[in-house]
């Protein structure tokens, strides 16, 4: 990246940095004023609703908007409502009328609006970075994303123990106002509606060529749709459809959408297990310290993965890099599994439970799956920037972004459940096993392979 677009990157990398980390400060401060107040911790799952179910609803049904309005736009108007919100609340903490309920209000105003702002974030990158520069650029904000996810949650701590919550609100929605900024600051190529339609109905027209298994059916859909109607007329539902069918017609797009499933569903298992972990391994300090070394961890890997991409030469195909990460971090996390399991034998505590005697293997399984995750997601994330059409962008993100964020707390109830039943060593050999299978999935599929429709050189 160099002159314009380099600037123009930097613009935008800055205010997602921003807003990231104020929205870490804050959320540590949200959850710890809401306990104190309620006396409960029963709070903290309504918060995780609030923040959660409206926004899988907005992702899901976002695409069609995302498409039709500049993007440029929606990430200045929802920085700027995020940021009002907030400063609402700000004023009712500091005035000290503030209620758990309207934390738990603002909780599920900032996930709406956050559902629309991180799809059209994703799908700006390709306007403002060249497409053989989306990978560096990919990792240069995994690797901003793994250091806000160590440093916010200490600055939150400190933040609200010394001056208050209100003060780690405050400190958020300017967060918010500087990210409107620099958004409001970008200078991007307009596209105009016809230009946007004629992308649309050529990208429809390759997506249904490239499915050879069903070619007739594919252009049939195609067929019947108005070939000059434009993405400001078009009907929303049409509009909608349209994204799913492309989705479905695209065995690429589909096959990426299959990882980053897999990614959060193993992701939220791993993140499941870890407190199951923490309590079983000995040493000093209480599992509440071993947990939180562990989180440590698993945030210096995805630091680390980010670091490792620049590092790294770039690969022919992003997901040629995938084809290696999965097996590489289900082959680590299987044998970590097996030689756990065996040495949870060979020690008990006081009351005769077994625990597990090797930390720094556990701490080296956190870091290496940070380090793969990151990898992993700067890879899925370019592969669809460079494959999907901008007309298609905010539909495409959207489903991939309730795809993913759908997924882990499904892995929160399987493996949650699974712990009543199973130690934490096996259920760690469980998710290796499991990228495996994804990774055999995508293998036998053969739909990845070099092609002139995709360019993709295998997986």
């Amino acid at each position: 990246m160099a002159g314009t677009a380099y600037r123009e990157f930097n613009k935008l990398w800055t205010g997602r940095t921003l807003s990231q980390l104020g929205d870490r400060l804050y959320a540590l401060g949200m959850v710890w004023w809401v306990v104190e107040r309620t006396g409960t911790p029963a709070w903290t799952g309504l918060l995780l609703l609030c923040d959660a179910v409206p926004g899988l609803i907005v992702t899901l049904i976002a695409g069609p908007w995302i498409d039709r309005w500049r993007t440029q736009r929606i990430l200045v108007a929802t920085d700027l409502l995020r940021a009002g919100a907030l400063m609402l609340l700000g004023s009712a903490v500091v005035t000290s009328i503030a209620t758990p309920v309207m934390v738990a209000a603002t909780a599920a105003v900032l996930a709406c609006l956050t559902a629309m702002h991180d799809p059209a974030s994703q799908s700006i990158l390709p306007d403002v970075v060249a497409a053989e520069k989306l990978s560096g650029a990919n990792a240069r904000i995994q690797t901003t994303e793994g250091f806000c996810t160590i440093l916010g949650p200490v600055l939150g701590g400190l933040c609200t123990v010394g001056f208050g919550f209100g003060a780690a609100v405050w400190i958020n929605a300017a967060t918010f106002i500087l990210s409107a900024a620099f958004a409001g600051w970008l200078r991007l190529p307009r596209q105009t509606a016809a230009q946007k339609v004629a992308v649309q109905d050529g990208c429809e027209l390759k997506a249904a060529a490239q499915d050879a298994a069903e070619p007739k059916a594919a252009m049939q859909a195609v067929a019947g749709e108005p070939a000059k109607a434009t993405l400001a007329r078009e009907r929303y539902t049409t509009s909608l459809v349209a994204g799913f069918r492309f989705v479905l017609m695209r065995r690429d797009i589909r096959r990426l959408l299959l990882v980053v499933v897999a990614a959060h569903f193993f992701t939220g298992g791993f993140s499941c297990l870890l407190p199951g972990l923490a309590s079983q391994l000995p040493g000093a300090g209480s599992g509440a310290d071993r947990l939180a070394w562990l989180q440590s961890l698993l945030g210096c890997g995805l630091l680390m993965g980010g670091v490792l991409h620049r590092l790294l030469p770039e690969p022919r195909s992003p997901l040629r890099r995938i084809a290696w990460v999965l097996p590489v971090a289900g082959a680590f996390l299987t044998a970590a599994s097996l030689v756990l399991g065996n040495l949870s034998g060979s020690r008990s505590d006081h009351s005769g439970a077994r625990v597990l005697p090797d930390l720094p293997l556990a701490s080296l399984a956190c870091c290496l799956y940070g380090v793969m995750l990151s990898l992993a997601a700067i890879q899925w994330m370019t592969a669809l920037q460079r494959e999907t059409p901008r007309a298609m962008s905010g539909r495409v993100f959207g489903l991939c972004t309730f795809a993913g964020n759908a997924s882990m707390p499904l892995a929160y109830v399987v493996f949650g459940s699974l712990q009543a039943f199973l130690p934490a060593a096996p259920l760690l050999g469980l998710i290796g096993i499991g990228l495996l299978v994804v990774r055999l999935c995508l293998r036998a599929g053969r739909d990845l392979n070099a092609s002139p429709a995709t360019g993709y050189d295998g997986i």
